[in-house]
């Protein structure tokens, strides 16, 4: 004889399978969307931002300051905002690449950086950069502001391509490769 309950749990454990499936595909595609950056985060993919002649870093602190990429933090709206006034723009290109949770921590140092020997819990509000931009300074790229907190290890110029003059490593929630030719700006030089 057959337990009708040993059909029902059977059942119910293959639902519960489905939906856990259907939940995970979900998850990955959310995560592979390449304008999805998290609360707080200005991540723009090219089309968000077309480049018509004008500078981008103007027409990134312009959409910023009008609410377009909704809520931004004060401190960023404050130099989106400084951007706007001093009519800064986009200074070279750079190599950037991504460090964070996804890597093992002593491939980076681990969670934690030591500017001005504090500790500050790395996220992503910070960057490495090569050892020519001081520590303190605040760099942008079209995947947003990072204020310098770590210099040097395999961040250096000497790992660039010809054109590019900076060489800058931002904190992500998730690897998204290395960027050769990046527009960017360094907006304060230090602390």
């Amino acid at each position: 004889m057959h337990d009708p309950c040993f059909r029902l749990h059977w059942v119910d454990k293959l639902d519960l399978a489905v939906l856990a499936l259907v939940v995970l595909v979900a998850l990955l595609l959310h995560c592979d969307r390449p304008a999805y950056a998290g609360p707080g985060l200005t991540l723009l993919a090219a089309e968000d931002v077309p480049y018509n002649g004008h500078d981008l870093l103007q027409i990134v602190a312009h959409k910023a300051v009008a609410g377009k990429y909704g809520k931004v933090p004060r401190w960023k709206l404050d130099w989106y905002k400084r951007v706007i006034d001093r009519g800064l723009t986009v200074q070279g290109r750079c190599k950037l690449t991504y460090f964070g949770p996804f890597d093992p921590p002593r491939m980076y140092g681990g969670p934690w950086a030591y500017p001005n020997r504090h500790r500050v819990r790395l996220g992503p509000d910070h960057a490495a950069a090569n050892r020519e931009v001081p520590t303190g300074s605040i760099v942008w790229t079209r995947y947003g502001l990072r204020v310098v907190v770590d210099r040097g290890g395999a961040v250096t110029l000497a790992n660039t391509q010809p054109g590019e003059s900076a060489n800058l490593d931002f904190w992500w929630h998730h690897d998204l490769g290395t960027h050769h030719q990046e527009p960017y700006a360094l907006l304060r030089r230090g602390w």
